[in-house]
């Protein structure tokens, strides 16, 4: 028997519904625990996407001043 997969739009439907419900339990106290747990992954998050970003637009344009 094949499983129905869920489609994308209802995911992004139902993570929305648990999101709003989640801050709105969490409330106020919510921010502590956010700043506490969740901003470094976030922030960890930002610094790799810098790290590959930088060399790959900088790579990218000397490469076009080398063959243009």
């Amino acid at each position: 028997m094949a499983k129905k997969k869920m489609s994308l739009a209802l995911q992004i439907f139902i993570a929305l519904v648990l999101a709003i419900i989640t801050g709105l339990i969490l409330g106020t106290n919510g921010a502590s625990f956010a700043n506490n747990y969740i901003k470094p992954f976030g922030t960890i998050f930002l610094n790799l996407v810098k790290f590959i970003v930088c060399p790959i637009v900088l790579v990218s344009i000397i490469n076009g001043i080398i063959w243009d």
